[in-house]
């Protein structure tokens, strides 16, 4: 007869973990708009650098995607903190809208070709 191992508590049972969790991900979210309010132009000679076509750019949807995808995270997290209560339907619409946004910046980024770059989104 083999022995049950005791149920072990999952991080998401501790609520008492969830602040710190929040935290954690706030300063993740923090750092990602940081780096969207503040765009840097890519470094000459790099390859999304040469992307660029007769004065069209791929770093500019991608920049606008890292701003449309941290805000909502953003207005999750306060909200999270405001209110000390959980809306599992409403923060994932928040959350599906900068998933999507960050797919979005991946999406241009993906293809292989510099071509399939400048003809799909520049």
């Amino acid at each position: 007869m083999t022995k049950r191992r005791p149920k072990q508590k999952r991080p998401t049972d501790d609520i008492a973990g969830w602040p710190l969790r929040l935290g954690r991900m706030s300063t993740a979210v923090e750092a990602w708009r940081r780096r969207a309010e503040n765009p840097e132009s890519p470094e000459s000679g790099s390859s999304l650098a040469a992307d660029s076509v007769n004065g069209l750019n791929v770093e500019n949807p991608i920049w606008y995607s890292m701003c449309i995808a941290s805000e909502p995270l953003d207005f999750a997290i306060d909200a999270m903190r405001a209110t000390s209560t959980m809306y599992p339907t409403a923060y994932m619409t928040v959350a599906r809208t900068a998933f999507v946004a960050a797919v979005n910046a991946v999406w241009v980024l993906a293809p292989q070709s510099r071509q399939e770059r400048r003809e799909d989104h520049a």
